[in-house]
C-alpha cells in the first residue's frame, strides 16, 4: 500500500533535513531549520490532526454552554492553547485537553497555570487518544479530520456521550442540536 502524498512529502523533507544539517555548515542549517518548522508548522499538522485556527473565545463560551458539563468528564481534541479546557474547568468539568505540537502543548501548560485551572492537557495524538471515560467531546478541526474521528467515536465513547463539533458536521453521529448561526452542531453517541 502506497502511502498518501503528504506523508511521502513530510518523509522527504525529514531525510532533506537530516542530511543538510549533517553536511552543512551552519549558515546553511539554521535557514533551512527554519523553513523546515514553518512548512511543518503548516503542512504537517494539516496532514497529522489539523491546522490550528482557535475558535473565538464568543463561540467557545457557546460551545461550553450548549452542554452540560458540570461533573463531566470534558476532552478536547486539538486542545490548542486549552482556552476550551480551562473553561470547563471553570463550570466544574474534569477537563482534558490533547494536543500533539509541542509548542501549543507548552502554551496550555502556561495558560492553564496562569488561570489557576484543574484543566489538564496530554502531548498525544487525539487519534491515539483513549475516550472512553469521556461525556463530552469538544473539536475544531478541518472537515477530514472529523470524519476520520466519527469511527473512534462510534467505538469508543459510551452510550450517550456527546460530541460538539464547530463549523465543520458529522456525517455518521446523530445530530441533536444544530446551531447554524454559530456553526456549531452536537452530536449524541447511541
Amino acid at each position: 500500500m502506497a502511502l498518501p502524498f503528504g506523508y511521502r512529502l513530510f518523509l522527504v523533507i525529514i531525510v532533506l533535513f537530516a542530511i543538510i544539517t549533517v553536511n552543512s555548515d551552519k549558515l546553511v542549517a539554521i535557514p533551512f531549520s527554519i523553513l523546515l518548522s514553518i512548512v511543518m508548522y503548516y503542512y504537517g499538522t494539516y496532514y497529522f490532526g489539523s491546522i490550528w485556527e482557535p475558535a473565538p473565545m464568543d463561540k467557545v463560551r457557546k460551545m461550553v454552554s450548549a452542554v452540560s458539563v458540570r461533573n463531566k468528564t470534558v476532552y478536547d481534541l486539538g486542545s490548542g492553547d486549552g482556552r476550551v479546557i480551562i473553561l470547563a474547568a471553570k463550570k466544574g468539568a474534569r477537563a482534558y485537553g490533547v494536543e500533539i505540537d509541542f509548542l501549543r502543548y507548552l502554551l496550555s501548560l502556561y495558560k492553564i497555570r496562569k488561570a489557576k485551572s484543574n484543566a489538564k492537557v496530554f502531548l498525544n495524538s487525539f487519534f491515539l487518544a483513549d475516550l472512553r471515560e469521556a461525556d463530552v467531546v469538544f473539536m475544531h478541526l478541518q472537515q477530514e479530520t472529523v470524519w476520520k474521528l466519527e469511527d473512534k467515536f462510534l467505538k469508543e465513547l459510551k452510550k450517550g456521550a456527546r460530541v460538539v463539533s464547530y463549523i465543520f458536521r458529522c456525517r455518521k453521529l446523530k445530530l441533536v442540536k444544530s446551531m447554524k448561526k454559530e456553526q456549531i452542531y452536537i452530536y449524541r453517541i447511541p
